[in-house]
C-alpha cells in the first residue's frame, strides 16, 4: 500500500531529517513508527500525504507515484488518506456534525448525503449523542473520536496517526487505540501509528520500525523485535517497559551461569513445560520472573529461571517451541 524509497529529507538550513529511508507497508497493516523526539518521525508519516516534499527519493502510494501528481490530482488523492494528530484540530466555532461535515464539503458531496453520512460516523465512534455538541464540552478521548470520524468521512484507504494518544491520560489512550483496532478490523484500511510510546506500539500494531537521528535502524514484525531487539536505540525503549526492566531480578540472582530467559511462544504458554521437565529430569527450578504478554495479533511469555541439575533438559525445554538464552548478557548489560 506504501513505499517509501530512499527517501532523503534536507531542509534549507542544511538539517537531515530524514536519510535513505526505505519502507515497505502492507495493505491492512497496522505499522507503528516510533522513536524519540526530533528522530525525523512525523516528517515521515507527511511525506506519504505529501504535507512535506522529500529532498530526494519515491513516495509510492497504492502504485501511484504522488511525486508525479499534480496539485489537483493530490487534493483528490488525500481524499483517501485521512489523517489525525495529537491536538485533534477541530473547529473550535463549530459543533461536533459540522466539523465532520467539513471534510464532506470540501470533498464536495452531495449536500443530501451529508448528514446521513456523518451520523453513520458518529456511531461508528461511538458519539452518536454528541452531535450538536461544541468540542469545549467533550473530553480529550471524545475529542479525538471525532477527529478519527471526521479523518474516515471519504472512506480512506489510509489512516494516518501522528502521535494519536499523546495527549490523553492512559484510560482514554487504551479507548482509542481499542477504537482504532475495531475500525481497521471492519473497514480494511491500513493504518499507521506515528508514536514515542512503545506500550502503543506492543497493544496494536502488527509491524513497526524505529527510527534514529533520521534512519531507520530497525523493522519487521512487532513480537519478533520485542523477542530479539538489535539497536541501542530500540532496547533502550523496549527497556522502559517494566516487564522488559531486568533491575527487579538481578539482586535475587544467585547463581548467574545458570539462570536462564525462557520465552515460550504461541500455542504452549498453558501447557506445564517446566513442570514436565522438573519430573523428567530431576532438576532444582527457581522461578525469578515470569509474564505474559499479548501483542495485537500475537502473544509470548517470558520467564527468568535459575535451573540446577541435567543440562539435557534445557534442550528438551527448547524442542518445546520455547526459546532458551542465557541470562548473564542481561547482566553484563546492568552493570
Amino acid at each position: 500500500m506504501i513505499v517509501l524509497e530512499n527517501i532523503q529529507k534536507i531542509y534549507p538550513n542544511g538539517f537531515c531529517a530524514l536519510d535513505d529511508v526505505n519502507l515497505k507497508i502492507a495493505k491492512g497493516d497496522i505499522f507503528g513508527i516510533i522513536g524519540y523526539s526530533g528522530a525525523g518521525k512525523s516528517t515521515l508519516i507527511r511525506l506519504i500525504n505529501r504535507l512535506e516534499e522529500p529532498s530526494s527519493g519515491a513516495v509510492i502510494v497504492d502504485g501511484e507515484d504522488m511525486l508525479a501528481l499534480s496539485y489537483q490530482e493530490l487534493q483528490e488523492r488525500r481524499q483517501k488518506i485521512g489523517m489525525i494528530f495529537q491536538h485533534f484540530n477541530l473547529l473550535s466555532s463549530k459543533n461536533v456534525f459540522e466539523n465532520i461535515a467539513y471534510a464532506l464539503k470540501i470533498a464536495k458531496w452531495d449536500k443530501s448525503k451529508i448528514r446521513s453520512r456523518v451520523e453513520e460516523l458518529l456511531e461508528l465512534v461511538g458519539l452518536s449523542d454528541k452531535i450538536d455538541f461544541y468540542p469545549s464540552q467533550l473530553s480529550g478521548g471524545q475529542k479525538q473520536r471525532v477527529a478519527i470520524a471526521r479523518a474516515l468521512a471519504n472512506h480512506p484507504k489510509i489512516l494516518l496517526c501522528d502521535e494519536a494518544t499523546s495527549a490523553l491520560d492512559t484510560q482514554s489512550t487504551a479507548s482509542i487505540l481499542e477504537l482504532l483496532k475495531s475500525i481497521q478490523k471492519r473497514l480494511k484500511i491500513t493504518i499507521v501509528m506515528i508514536t514515542h510510546q512503545i506500550e502503543v506500539v506492543k497493544s496494536i500494531c502488527n509491524k513497526m520500525c524505529v527510527i534514529d537521528r533520521g534512519r531507520v535502524v530497525e523493522k519487521g514484525l512487532v513480537r519478533n523485535i520485542f523477542l530479539n531487539p538489535k539497536s541501542k536505540v530500540t532496547k533502550e525503549l523496549i527497556a522502559h517497559l517494566p516487564e522488559y526492566d531486568c533491575k527487579e531480578v538481578l539482586p535475587h540472582i544467585k547463581d548467574a551461569a545458570h539462570t536462564y530467559e525462557l520465552t515460550f511462544l504461541d500455542g504452549n504458554q498453558n501447557e506445564p513445560i517446566i513442570s514436565q521437565a522438573i519430573k523428567k529430569f530431576d532438576i532444582d527450578v527457581n522461578i525469578l520472573f515470569a509474564d505474559f504478554n499479548n501483542f495485537s495479533k500475537k502473544s509470548l511469555g517470558r520467564m527468568i529461571l535459575e535451573i540446577r541439575g541435567d543440562e539435557k533438559a534445557l534442550e528438551w525445554i527448547k524442542s518445546h517451541n520455547v526459546e532458551v538464552k542465557s541470562f548473564l548478557y542481561n547482566l553484563k548489560d546492568e552493570r
